[in-house]
């Protein structure tokens, strides 16, 4: 085997990449015998903590919400399933507060059973003011999903996510809940690499 003994390897004027071997190649063998297998990440490859989706988290309900008719209410999601960096107060106030500046996605599911012709939704709060909502969607005396998805900005110090619930059933002494067995009302958020 032939050795090359270098200090540094650069791509050449007018270039950005540098191809290391065959373009098949697919493992790379350091002198301590290490073997990076691209295939299966093998052993698990490091990345950079701008070459990674966080902050991140998701949460859900841990029980049944009762929310009043034609009232947005804060979701209690007190199950956090993870959360990369304690960014997500799943406690108290339910607020999703990421330390790093950049573009957000959001997502969530509402399942709840209200009457025919009646509404129900998902809204993401920024900063204590609604911001993002869900499409609104109409029961029909059955279990209802709720589906949303969203892009939000934050600054990466005090801008801070929540998510509200809502129902419209009519009448204004009426109450549905929002289910939570197997984590059917929940939501979550991830930051955009390269956005």
């Amino acid at each position: 085997m032939s050795k090359i003994e270098v200090n540094q390897i650069d791509t050449i004027s007018g270039s950005t990449t540098l191809l290391v071997g065959p373009s098949a190649a697919t493992k790379l063998t350091f002198s301590s015998t290490l073997t990076v297998d691209f295939n299966v990440n093998s052993p698990g490859v490091t990345l950079g903590a701008d070459m990674k989706n966080t902050p991140s988290f998701f949460a859900s309900l841990s029980s049944d919400q009762t929310i009043s008719d034609n009232s947005l209410t804060l979701g209690a999601f007190a199950t956090e399933v993870y959360d990369s960096g304690d960014y997500d107060n799943s406690a108290t106030n339910y607020k999703f507060t990421p330390s790093i500046a950049g573009k957000y996605f959001f997502y969530g599911r509402a399942w709840i059973t209200i009457p025919s012709g009646t509404d129900a939704r998902m809204v993401i709060y920024k900063n204590g003011s609604a911001a993002y909502y869900s499409s609104n969607v109409t029961g029909g005396a059955r279990d209802l999903t709720v589906v949303m998805a969203h892009t939000a900005i934050a600054n990466g110090s005090t801008d801070y996510f929540q998510c509200y619930l809502y129902q419209n059933s009519g009448n204004g002494t009426d109450t549905f809940e929002f289910l939570a067995d197997g984590g059917k009302t929940c939501w979550g958020a991830y930051r955009i690499i390269g956005a």
